[in-house]
């Protein structure tokens, strides 16, 4: 039975200063909310509807758009780091990871719940993650379970959530989490970790002699 296989390297973008600068810069979703508070603040006359309508639509907007920021420099961040790939055609989402237990300590673990950022693919047997400063190889066939959660305050509890991967054999971990980093609105969001889950799944499924628990 393959291994699996883990390489750890010093992070060189996705760094304590990189996530702090991604924070400051997911505020600027906060726009549309101070827009409607000064409209609220400066137009007179506006009515009941439209006084409980705007803020309303600015946080339905806020909400929408609530991957857009944090996951476009999730993209700036890994300008330049390739997936572990050699198939062109193949596609690849970029994703978060998260270990069990995690790698990351200390503040820089309190004000990020990512171990990494990367690229994720797949071969018929095996799940592989390219990131800034960790690669990962995880035959199919390791995985003991397959499972969602809800990604919790970050995405609101709307958006696609996490995928638990069960692992043995890799190192002291025994799990690993990845939640999708590509998406621009929620609907997608929930779109890209359906497909992920359904992939990961069906392919773990067909890599073992039983069905892989979910």
């Amino acid at each position: 039975m393959a291994q699996p296989a883990i390489e750890i390297s010093r992070p060189r973008r996705f760094g304590v200063l990189s996530i702090l600068a991604k924070y400051a810069f997911s505020f600027l979703l906060a726009i549309p909310l101070v827009a409607a508070f000064l409209i609220l603040s400066t137009v007179r006359n506006l009515g009941q509807f439209w006084i409980l309508a705007v803020p309303l639509l600015a946080l339905a907007g806020t909400v929408y758009f609530l991957p857009s920021l944090g996951n476009a420099y999730v993209y700036w961040v890994l300008r330049g780091v390739r997936a572990q790939t050699s198939d062109n055609s193949q596609r690849k989402s970029i994703v978060q990871i998260t270990f069990d237990p995690r790698i990351r300590t200390g503040f820089r673990a309190l004000i990020e719940d990512a171990d990494d950022v990367g690229y994720v693919s797949f071969s018929e047997t095996e799940f592989r993650f390219s990131g800034d400063s960790l690669q990962v190889t995880v035959p199919f066939e390791r995985l003991k379970a397959v499972h969602g959660e809800n990604v919790g305050l970050r995405g609101a509890y709307l958006s696609g959530g996490r995928i638990r991967l069960d692992i043995s054999g890799l190192d002291d971990f025994d799990a690993i989490e990845i939640a999708e980093r590509t998406s621009l609105v929620l609907p997608a969001s929930r779109r890209i970790t359906r497909e992920l889950f359904e992939q990961i799944k069906a392919r773990a499924t067909s890599n073992t002699k039983s069905d892989v628990r979910s």
